[in-house]
């Protein structure tokens, strides 16, 4: 949808309609799973009335916010403000910054899937508030360029939860069984078309280094947690 904002008050009011008609108010308590992906919102009226709107979303779960082109940390304020338990939540090719992983931290406990896939205003320290998140377990942070090896190698090391990690540009992923790697089921990131072994990662370029410094701490880090270094 392509929902533009105009100088006309009279087109204005006519596009805030069009955002009604896109999630209608009446709807909002009983909404457990939302999708606003690619949505195009130009203008402070309009992203502050779908803002508004998403303040009256209690019950939301479920979250996607792919390629969303407005304000992506306003609209996880109004649904924080909502006192929603979001337990997913997809932002890739979204405008995320920092502060906005920051508030999705500390308001939604729950959180187990974040998809941050092309958001290039992530950084190391937007990073390092998911490890306030008790029940993250998979994280993707593929073709992320500002976050760094060693935020990346942090969080795997100290985020227990976490079961998944998706980094790099590529699509294998390698697999650790539960009985050698309780805590870190897939780290997905290999430039190979077959697994990678524990002990030696392949992979092709992402920030903080290229691929050898963010498999190298990566690998520092799951060993840490297998127990197998101290």
């Amino acid at each position: 949808a392509d929902v533009t904002a105009s100088a006309d008050p009279a087109e204005q009011q006519q596009q805030q309609s069009q955002v009604l008609l896109l999630l209608p108010r009446g709807w909002c308590q009983s909404l457990t799973c939302l999708s606003l992906d690619w949505l195009k919102v130009e203008g402070e009226v309009l992203q502050a009335h779908l803002a508004s709107t998403l303040q009256h979303c209690p019950n939301l779960t479920r979250l996607s916010l792919v390629g969303y082109q407005g304000s992506t940390d306003a609209l996880l304020e109004s649904v924080a403000a909502a006192g929603a338990a979001l337990s997913h939540l997809s932002m890739q090719h979204s405008q995320v910054t920092d502060a906005g992983l920051a508030l999705a931290a500390a308001a939604f406990p729950k959180l187990a899937s974040l998809h941050l896939c092309y958001c290039r205003k992530v950084g190391d320290q937007g990073l390092l508030q998911l490890l306030e998140l008790p029940r993250l377990q998979e994280l993707d942070l593929y073709n992320t360029p500002c976050v760094s090896a060693a935020a990346v190698a942090k969080l795997a090391r100290y985020c227990h939860s976490l079961q998944r990690l998706y980094i790099g540009h590529s699509t294998s992923a390698l697999h650790r069984s539960p009985a050698t790697a309780p805590a870190m089921g897939y780290i997905n990131g290999s430039s190979t078309s077959s697994p990678v072994s524990s002990s030696r990662y392949a992979g092709s370029s992402t920030s903080g280094g290229g691929s050898s410094s963010v498999w190298g701490a990566v690998n520092d880090a799951a060993n840490c947690r297998r127990g197998s270094k101290l």
